[in-house]
């Protein structure tokens, strides 16, 4: 129904250069219409202005997400660059639920992903505040519904966690507040874009193994994309797992793109990524990218309680050793993943010996062949780019059913006045944002030479309306649904539990120099620490590479990840050894050498396969024990 209702009496609300201008938006004249007709859709056009307007004055609709009961009222607090060497930290609070259902999490500490809301602290989403009205971050008065449920379970959300700007970038110094650092290496990359979370967590394994205090922490919510929770598992040596689309709700979690949106666990070993999911799973009757197939919250697998009844029943038959705990497992190992750009070759040996271990744990191993994979970035490329802006602008399809109410990112008008960081090398200038420069111009500018992936999705987008209409992004989405029969194929045909393949191509990489953020040192003023060098303190505001040199950290980094997102399988990275890298030194306590992530992927719905392979994997020992 077009009109809900049509009183030719009344007197019309919408004048006549209001709707020609409307047509000519369209496309459409009206010119050619007789008086009668030209009546005729001004109260077409009014009665619908009046439907509007009595929405417009309606108070607003309770949030169908509110914040979580906690035992004490919520503080934020950003930490002091002292207490915050890695730059992980956005911003530290203690909450926990007064009387939560659940115990499945009680002694666990999380933090959550930047892009997630947690009611009464900013959502900075990595960036600049000036990019949102009133150059203000957007302080959500909701919990998104992973917060919710985390909490629930007795989780303690210890803070928030860095995440790179707009939460679009494959590494990890792109974030406003400077560059995360690894916390095996503090000079080394750490991923991203949920390199916060990579970094806290994998801080509390190297600070177990220094015995040096309880920093970092259990568990953390991470974002997916293209690769974000398994690029910094990977880097950090810990356990990320980009669950099947649609089975953790993201309802809260600002979008980047609907298709390819994913939140999942991060944690230090494969039981606490299982626990955790099976805390976070399920519908929440918000989220359009949750389908009939998706369980309902009872209908959720307990995921470690299957894995440990599977254990026992193997230690039954006597296979549960280092020649039979693999017994029953099949195993694909993808091989093109192994034939794309950019792979090290000491990266290479440590996947392939991990694979190894596979066939001497009695699983059957075989090579399988989906070429398709290789075509996964140009597919993820195309059909993102028409719909990237519009999710970052919070502007997504108006199928997704909670709107995330009063955030508003670049959200239309001038730019707010804003020091410039826009620094070369050999000099720093500050100066306010030209008060009637284009907000898009200024994101532009601000973003190019520290974060280019947006920059240039920025121009790919009506460059791809313009040149090429809407025929690239339909094909591409045809395409990945080619790319998805084709997996489920080899898992069906080939008779297989999991993939396995390579991360990414290479260990973590050195932070380029002279990336560094503005902090306060000790309350005395504005001070500057090299990302390199957490220890030494300039007084130079941040310097920028430009897109070029910024590029170069990432082209390639999400071949063996990204096409997951657009399919939709699970995927985990846990770590399976170690290797030097090539770009400089390692760090002295792992004899130079840094994590080595190999990323499992199941069929959809079936995690509790990746945890059994993973599960068996470790009865050889896990490769953080050998440091």
């Amino acid at each position: 129904m077009s009109l809900p209702s049509l009183s030719p009496n009344d007197p019309p609300t919408v004048t006549k250069p209001e709707l020609s201008n409307a047509a000519a938006a369209a496309s459409i004249t009206l010119d050619h219409l007789s008086p009668t007709d030209e009546h005729t859709y001004l109260h077409f056009a009014s009665s619908f202005d009046r439907s509007v307007q009595t929405l417009l004055s309606l108070p607003l609709a309770p949030s169908p997400l509110a914040p979580t009961p906690t035992t004490t009222p919520r503080h934020f607090l950003t930490p002091p660059a002292p207490s915050n060497p890695l730059n992980a930290w956005s911003q530290r609070c203690s909450l926990l639920h007064p009387s939560p259902p659940s115990s499945l999490l009680t002694g666990k500490s999380i933090v959550l992903k930047a892009n997630i809301a947690v009611s009464g602290a900013d959502l900075n989403l990595g960036t600049h505040p000036r990019f949102f009205p009133g150059g203000t971050f957007h302080v959500p008065d909701y919990d998104a519904t992973v917060v919710r449920r985390v909490l629930e379970a007795g989780a303690q959300v210890k803070g928030i966690a860095t995440c790179e700007n707009f939460s679009l970038s494959g590494i990890s110094f792109t974030a406003e507040t400077g560059a995360v650092g690894n916390a095996w290496m503090g000079a080394r990359g750490t991923g991203g874009s949920s390199s916060g979370c990579g970094t806290l967590v994998s801080l509390a394994d190297v600070r177990e193994k220094e015995k040096a205090g309880d920093e970092g922490v259990d568990l953390a919510i991470g974002g997916d994309q293209g690769g974000s929770i398994r690029l910094p598992a990977h880097f950090g040596g810990i356990y990320g797992l980009k669950p099947t689309f649609g089975l953790v709700p993201y309802s809260g979690v600002a979008s980047l793109f609907a298709g390819i949106d994913h939140v999942g666990p991060m944690a230090r070993s494969v039981r606490d990524v299982a626990v955790l999911l099976e805390v976070v799973a399920g519908a929440d009757g918000l989220d359009p990218r949750q389908g009939p197939w998706t369980p309902r919250r009872e209908e959720v697998p307990a995921y470690q309680r299957e894995v440990d009844g599977w254990v026992e029943e193997k230690k039954g038959k006597g296979e549960w050793d280092g020649k039979t705990a693999g017994k029953g497992l099949r195993i694909g190992v993808l091989k093109e993943a192994y034939e794309v750009a950019g792979l090290d070759d000491e990266l290479v040996k440590v996947t392939r010996d991990a694979i190894q271990r596979f066939r001497d744990l009695g699983a059957e191993v075989k090579d399988v062949s989906v070429p398709m994979h290789k075509l996964a970035p140009i597919l993820w490329s195309v059909c993102c780019r028409h719909g990237l802006l519009d999710c970052v602008m919070n502007r997504p399809s108006s199928l997704l059913g909670f709107p995330m109410p009063g955030f508003e990112p670049l959200a239309s008008g001038p730019s707010q006045p804003a020091t410039s960081t826009t620094a070369t090398a050999a000099e720093t200038t500050t100066s306010a944002a030209p008060p009637k420069q284009s907000l898009m111009q200024d994101l532009f500018d601000y973003i190019s030479p520290i974060n280019p992936a947006i920059s240039n999705a920025l121009l790919n987008a009506p460059l791809l309306a313009q040149k090429f209409g809407p025929e690239a992004s339909r094909k591409a989405q045809l395409h990945i649904h080619e790319l998805t029969a084709a997996f489920d194929a080899a898992f069906a045909s080939e008779g297989i539990d999991v993939l396995v393949l390579p991360v990414s191509g290479a260990v973590a990489p050195m932070i380029p120099e002279g990336i560094t953020k503005e902090v306060v040192h000790d309350g005395t003023g504005p001070e500057v620490f090299d990302a390199r060098d957490p220890h030494k303190l300039s007084t130079k505001i941040r310097t920028t590479l430009g897109p070029g040199e910024a590029a170069k950290s990432f082209v390639g980094v999400t071949l063996n990840t990204a096409g997951f997102n657009l399919t939709g399988h699970p995927a985990m990275s846990f770590p399976c050894g170690w290797a030097r890298p090539k770009d400089g030194p390692g760090p002295d306590r792992t004899g130079g050498r840094m994590p080595v992530g190999l990323q499992v992927v199941g069929r959809k719905w079936r995690e509790v396969d990746i945890f059994k392979a993973v599960t068996a994997w470790e009865v050889g020992g896990k490769a953080m024990d050998e440091i």
